[in-house]
């Protein structure tokens, strides 16, 4: 890893005041408050260790939404997110998707 959850998100623009704002793209992505409890919270450099797989797929996807605000993204792949989710949290997780996705479709 070495990374924390801010550099990974940000791809270490997070200085330069370029695209979305940190908390903008963890918000969008759904992962906010598991954020905010882990250990050091976006400064974390082993936040994957402290979440659950479709977590970390949040976090990539607040990534690629960081990516899409820099327009740089002009295609994104999403391989099955809805993987290794308790059957209970599969409506929840793919409106979640879905509504973070949405904008990026215009």
């Amino acid at each position: 890893q070495g990374q924390s959850l801010t550099e990974y998100v940000q791809l270490g623009l997070e200085d330069n005041g370029m695209g979305l704002p940190l908390d903008v793209c963890l918000h969008r992505a759904g992962i906010w408050s598991q954020v905010a409890n882990i250990p050091h919270g976006i400064e974390c450099t082993e936040w994957s260790s402290y979440m659950t797989k479709p977590e970390a797929y949040r976090v990539q996807l607040a990534r690629a939404l960081f990516r899409a605000s820099l327009g740089t993204l002009r295609m994104l792949v999403v391989m099955d997110p809805l993987r290794h989710c308790n059957r209970s949290e599969l409506p929840e997780t793919r409106r979640l998707w879905q509504d973070a996705l949405r904008p990026m479709l215009k």
